[in-house]
């Protein structure tokens, strides 16, 4: 579904790790526009990945059939409020990426029928090698949830989840130090959910060495893993 018009609303670390996975997944780069306010990130994201960008947010909305908030949690309400009258004019995807902004809020600042998909990916997919927890509302078509998907995956594994409070499940915690990993494991990301039963053991083989998630038990279901990434799924 690569011929969709992208828009990301932030232009900075984890939105360039997007674009480039997209890029690399075929997604044409005339197809994907930048807004970001900094003149320097436009013109590093120009000069890397062949994408149109703009300082301007209600230009970049204008005729996207997606658009990603890539920007810090601080500015999410003033950016979405200001592009709340575009959203409801375009009506696109709306796909979050910023942590701890729940769903119910963005629908308050960007309209009540707007369609949401919110996406938390962990530390490893700025090295495209990370894990995507996914919660649409109501609002998202099949056809807009393959889209997201599709889009998530050029970082790395895509994970639904049914319940928005498990999503914290999927990127939970990082080792506080790079040492508390074994050795064969640095650079993973490992997963954890704070409490409840044992549930879906997934491996990630990536370039880095394998990573391990553990999600609550029936509680999220593993998308279909891309050609790229081969996924092992098994009970604890």
């Amino acid at each position: 579904m690569n011929d969709a018009s992208l828009t990301f609303i932030g232009g900075g670390n984890m939105a360039a790790s997007l674009v480039g996975g997209l890029i690399a997944d075929g997604w044409d780069p005339a197809r994907i526009r930048v807004a970001d306010p900094d003149p320097g990130r436009r013109e590093r994201m120009a000069a890397r990945h062949q994408v149109a960008t703009t300082p301007d947010n209600q230009v970049a909305v204008s005729d996207a059939d997606v658009v990603v908030l890539a920007v810090k949690p601080q500015v999410m309400a003033a950016v979405a409020q200001a592009l709340a009258a575009g959203i409801a004019q375009q009506q696109p995807l709306v796909i979050s990426i910023a942590a701890g902004i729940r769903e119910s809020t963005l629908r308050d600042w960007l309209g009540a029928d707007t369609a949401i998909v919110r996406a938390m990916p962990n530390t490893p997919a700025l090295v495209q090698s990370g894990a995507t927890a996914l919660y649409a509302n109501t609002a998202v078509s099949d056809g807009q949830r393959s889209l997201a998907e599709s889009i998530l995956r050029a970082v790395g594994l895509v994970i639904w989840v049914e319940d928005e409070a498990l999503m914290d499940a999927v990127t939970a915690r990082q080792p506080a130090r790079n040492s508390d990993c074994p050795r064969e494991q640095r650079g993973c990301w490992h997963c954890r959910p704070p409490s409840g039963p044992p549930g879906w053991h997934l491996k990630v083989p990536t370039t880095r060495p394998p990573c391990d998630i553990t999600l609550p038990r029936l509680a999220a279901r593993p998308s279909a893993p891309s050609a790229s990434c081969r996924t092992v799924v098994s009970r604890n």
